[in-house]
């Protein structure tokens, strides 16, 4: 029956589709034909407009050919004689006739072949005189002025014709417009009876099925529903005797028995722990599929359950030789606030499934950090081992099975834990895969979306008053550097040029230290140094090299720098290596960052406050939604004078300037705002400049930052992090 309805509404569609087909393909059809003619009658309008000019060409060199005295002057003259009344005759006969060269045909109106008529006799007087002109007699009588006369005469053909084809020509425009109206109408009245007679029946019976398949859906449900029901009431019958079972078994150990005895009562016990796991997870499928699954959110050190949980397998895995080794990479926050017991859950079942399936290697745990956003981490787990792995057949449907299924290819086993282990994922917020090929074992993954409570180095709050100068001509070493520096606090200004930095020497003495790397083109970090260090002693500013190299420096380059890391730079060393050069000791910046931590819960973040000037609407729309989309609060001014006015009334906290377009110089509106603005109400100023030069002027017109013009949208955000940290 769903066979033939299914038949039934192919075959409406089919109406429905050939009538669309049909009306669109009518409708190109008359198109093309209308624009086919239209084109034509515009390459015969050409062609009469270039008939006029050669008729006034010929004119004008016929009279030049009777007042010449010069042979070679009137050869020329006859010779270009010759081709425009060549030209003349093909032109003609083309309009008469049509011509495949020009792309026109012969199809004139009865009011065009007349005027063609008309004048057919001042063409051939006007052809014959210029043959004649050609051929030498000039001196013929009466020739000047027969030529003169037929020329004139034609002329004025030629201006009826082209007046002619002008009125055809609107006139099928017009007819045209309205042609492709009637069309249009009678496509529209086509679609809707075709919706009418084919398309609204298909709809209704569809919603007719639609009900009939909600019907029974409703039914699975609630067959679903009871049978979920009943597994849990099994397993409520279940749990008490099983665990009576368990403690009776314990009980029964603790008796003298022969070693006989002890083997099979362990072998009891086992199965009796087995069965109560069995029950406990029918259970927790059982509330998560009505729902009743609650989430106990606590905070907890992830490195400490991480320690528990492998001890709790250890004694599995010591038995059958299988070494268990784990880590916790230290991106990943020390504490998290996420529901531990739940975490625990599936991390046991997954060890537990690795040893039982390992013969003989090692099984890896690991904890990793995928990505962070404000203060939410992305976590991901993995059980990597060494067992026989499986097929990707029986990968892919690994997590599907249920209490009947297997999971493995030797016949042991349930597929309980899996499946609640992947329903128990998807609460935390994440989810759970396995990758797996025969013979090299399996790695199970699973990730956790959780809040950070407390980082390894917390300690980062307290730096969040430092400034940090980063020199770095490798642009993507230095966005990790600044990103890095800025998650922990830091005001970090970035600098790819050292000639950049050299530039605003004066301005170094705000910042608390600087971070540079050795190899640099033109002047290395060598250098850069030697010229600070002329202005700057290590106290006031201490400097931490960058290296690639590895090597140690010279004795006498020492003195230069605070402190030298090589090249990648671990974010732990690079922590510790900047409490140390700024001389604030490890107990005091985890004591601080205790402090400011409680502080900035209760304080909680601001919003910046931008005032956008830019002349280009264009661009000032861009900065105005790149930042709007941060969460900023922007305003905007069109013109200098509405930067000082703005100024001079309100308090903005940085202020996005092109440095000179249209109705914006933002050189001298920077230099009038160092004049009248106080210190404590200067915003940070960001310049928009189009090219290098133009960030040059804007810094050294005293402008904090620069950006190139097409990159706003990419490095705006990262600039103005890097003078501002997200809770300030």
């Amino acid at each position: 029956m769903v066979k033939d309805a299914n038949t039934g509404y192919s075959g409406r569609y089919f109406i429905f589709i050939s009538t669309v087909l049909a009306a669109v393909v009518v409708s190109q059809l008359w198109l093309s034909l209308s624009l086919q003619n239209q084109e034509e009658r515009a390459a015969k309008m050409q062609l009469i407009s270039r008939q006029k000019i050669l008729v006034n060409e010929v004119q004008t060199i016929a009279a030049d050919f009777f007042l010449s005295d010069s042979v070679v002057a009137d050869r020329e003259r006859s010779l270009e004689l010759e081709s425009r009344l060549e030209k003349i005759k093909s032109i003609q006969m083309a309009v008469v006739n049509g011509s495949e060269l020009y792309r026109v045909r012969g199809n004139n109106s009865p009011e065009m072949d007349a005027i063609l008529t008309r004048h057919s006799h001042d063409f051939l007087g006007l052809c014959e005189q210029l043959e004649a002109l050609v051929s030498g007699k000039a001196a013929a009588p009466d020739l000047r002025a027969k030529l003169k006369s037929s020329a004139a005469a034609y002329s004025e053909g030629v201006s009826q014709m082209h007046l002619q084809l002008f009125q055809e020509n609107e006139s099928k425009l017009r007819n045209i417009s309205l042609q492709g109206w009637l069309l249009m109408l009678v496509t529209l009245l086509a679609l809707v009876l075709s919706f009418l007679l084919f398309v609204r029946p298909v709809m209704h019976q569809s919603r007719q099925q639609h009900r009939a398949l909600s019907d029974m859906n409703k039914t699975l449900q609630h067959m679903g529903a009871l049978k979920d029901e009943f597994m849990a009431n099994l397993g409520h019958e279940l749990k008490s005797p099983v665990e009576g079972l368990s403690n009776m078994v314990k009980l029964l150990l603790d008796t003298r028995l022969t070693e006989e005895q002890t083997r099979l009562v362990k072998g009891i016990k086992s199965g009796t722990e087995n069965l109560s796991r069995q029950i406990s997870d029918i259970l927790d499928l059982s509330k998560l599929k009505k729902g009743e699954f609650e989430q106990v959110r606590s905070r907890f050190n992830v490195r400490e359950m991480m320690d528990e949980v492998i001890d709790s397998i250890k004694p599995l895995a010591h038995a059958r030789h299988i070494e268990v080794l784990h880590e916790v990479t230290p991106e990943v926050p020390a504490e998290i606030n996420q529901d531990e017991f739940r975490i625990r859950q599936v991390l046991i079942k997954l060890l537990s499934n690795a040893v039982k399936y390992t013969q003989q290697g090692e099984v890896e745990a690991r904890v990793e950090l995928v990505n962070e956003a404000d203060n939410l981490v992305h976590l991901r787990f993995s059980v990597k081992d060494t067992g026989q792995g499986m097929s990707e057949e029986v990968s892919r449907n690994l997590f599907r099975r249920r209490a009947d299924d297997l999971i493995s290819t030797s016949g042991d086993g349930s597929g309980i834990a899996l499946s609640l282990s992947k329903e128990l994922v998807n609460q935390l917020g994440g989810r759970i895969w396995v990758e797996s090929k025969p013979g090299r074992g399996s790695t199970f993954y699973f990730t956790i979306v959780a809040e950070a409570a407390l980082r390894i180095a917390a300690r980062e709050v307290a730096l969040r008053e430092l400034k940090a100068l980063v020199i770095d001509d490798n642009k993507t070493s230095l966005k990790i550097l600044v990103r890095q520096l800025s998650n922990w606090g830091i005001q970090a200004t970035p600098f790819n040029s050292p000639d950049l930095v050299a530039e605003v020497f004066d301005k170094l003495h705000r910042f608390d230290f600087c971070i540079m790397d050795l190899e640099m083109p033109e002047m290395d970090g060598r250098m850069l140094a030697r010229r600070i260090r002329e202005k700057y002693p290590d106290k006031e500013l201490p400097i931490i090299l960058l290296s690639n190299s590895g090597r140690q420096l010279m004795e006498d380059d020492q003195a230069l720098y605070s402190a030298y890391l090589t090249k990648p730079v671990k974010s732990n060393r690079l922590l510790d290596t900047i409490s140390d050069v700024i001389g604030i000791s490890t107990v005091e910046l985890s004591k601080m960052a205790y402090q400011l931590k409680a502080a900035s819960e209760v304080a909680g973040p601001k919003g910046l406050r931008i005032l956008i000037a830019q002349d280009n609407e264009l661009r000032r729309a861009v900065t105005n939604r790149t930042l709007e989309r941060l969460g900023y609060r922007c305003e905007v001014a069109l013109n200098d004078d509405q930067v000082i006015e703005k100024m001079s009334r309100n308090s903005y906290d940085v202020l996005v300037m092109d440095v000179q377009n249209g109705e914006i110089n933002g050189i001298e509106t920077t230099r009038t705002l160092q004049k009248t603005t106080a210190k404590k109400k200067m915003p940070l100023i960001i310049g928009i400049a189009e090219n290098k030069e133009g960030q040059h002027q804007g810094i050294a017109a005293g402008m904090d930052d620069c950006i190139d013009a097409p990159k706003v949208q990419d490095e705006l955000e990262d600039k103005i992090n890097a003078w501002f940290d997200h809770g300030d």
